[in-house]
This record gives structure tokens, sequence and C-alpha cells, in this order.
């Protein structure tokens, strides 16, 4: 028993340091060899550190996906997505394009929201959101569905709510 012990744990040891020799060199691991949703969280972070961001997002949005993966880890995809985004729009911001800042603020600010949806006490999170919300506040959408507004004077009487007669 302590033999088959002993080999079980010499094999995960095996694939945990292939896992970790993939991340220090950049290489992309295929979804065959990764052996845990946590060493695709560990590489997508290593290749968004390195400036891989593109190749950091979809690792992230796989370790994300409602499956089987535990919802701590998808919570943490989550929010690591909203700090990439978080980074690529403050850059955009210093490098001028601020369309592309604003729309990747609110790529981040989703993300938060939806780590905050699975894990609601997930503080680093509420932390990001508070300040992407302080950079770039929400505006109020207006309501498209209502048609034209009509002046009060263009409006007909019946519905100026003045009244007509008797009640």
């Amino acid at each position: 028993m302590t033999a088959l012990g002993l080999a079980y744990d010499g094999v995960s040891w095996l694939r945990a340091e292939r896992a970790n020799a993939a991340i220090r060199e950049g290489r992309a691991l295929s979804l065959g060899e990764r052996t845990s949703p946590e060493v695709a969280l560990a590489q997508a972070y290593a290749l968004g550190m390195s400036g891989q961001q593109q190749r950091a997002l979809t690792l992230y949005r796989e370790v994300a996906a409602p499956t089987r993966n535990a919802d701590a880890l998808r919570a943490a995809a989550l929010y690591n997505i909203g700090n990439l985004h978080l980074r690529q729009a403050l850059a955009a911001r210093t490098d001028g394009a601020e369309g592309q800042a604003m729309a990747l603020f609110e790529l981040a600010k989703q993300s938060y929201r939806d780590a905050l949806s699975i894990e609601p006490k997930y503080w680093d999170a509420k932390y990001n959101l508070e300040r992407v919300l302080r950079w770039v506040p929400e505006t109020e959408e207006p309501d498209l569905g209502e048609g034209p507004t009509i002046s009060r004077r263009r409006m007909p009487a019946s519905k100026r709510e003045v009244p007509l007669g008797p009640p």
C-alpha cells in the first residue's frame, strides 16, 4: 500500500513539475496536458505578466467557464480577467485612446461583477470594482423603449394630467 502511495505521489509530482516548467518557459499547455484548473490559472497569470494578454485571457476564460471548476477558481479567473482589462484600459488612456479605454473599463467592471456574483465576499473584486467605478462612474442610460418625448405644450390635455371635468 505504501509503495502504491509513493508511486501516485511521484506521478503527481512529475506532472506538477512539467506544468511548472511549461509555465516558466511561457509554453501554452494544451487542454489535455493540463492537470488541473489551478495549473491553467497559474499559467494564465504568468502569460498575462509576460505581456501575452490574449493567450492569458483565453486560459482565464476556460477556467471561468461554468463547468466542473470550483466557484473559487472561477471567481479568481474572472477577477484576473478584470485585472487584465483594467491594465489595458489604463495603458490605452495613457496612450490617448479614450474610447478604447472606456470599453476596457466597462469590460473590467463586468468581470468584477461576474466574480462577485459567484463569490459575493470576494473583497479584492469589490475593491477593484469600487476603484474602477471611481475612475469611470456609471452613467444613467436613457430608456429607448419609451419613444420620443413630447413637450407639455404639444401634448393633448388628457395626457398632461389636466382635469377635464368632475371626478
